[in-house]
């Protein structure tokens, strides 16, 4: 997979360093949830978004909600449709 860049409209400064984009390096394995309660919502997505970008959690915690939204928004086709039916 390609990493998956996300520029962020208002970068975060942490410790001596200036974060103007986070990168999705790889996709999610099923190991990435353990231990992350899918139905914390938020906490849950923060979790995963800090491992799948290999940075703290606090500092995906510190992201203005317009960059957050776009970094779930990135993250979210790994988890592909979830169509039900006879027709899917």
């Amino acid at each position: 997979m390609e990493p998956v860049k996300v520029k962020l409209k208002h970068p975060v400064q942490w410790g001596s360093e200036t974060f103007s984009e986070l990168v999705i390096g790889r996709r999610p394995k099923v190991s990435d949830l353990r231990g992350v309660d899918t139905a914390d919502g938020i906490a849950a997505v923060v979790r995963l978004a800090s491992k799948l970008c290999a940075v703290d959690e606090a500092l995906i915690g510190e992201l203005d909600l317009e960059d957050f939204t776009a970094l779930s928004d990135a993250i979210a086709p790994f988890f592909g449709s979830r169509e039900t039916g006879a027709n899917s």
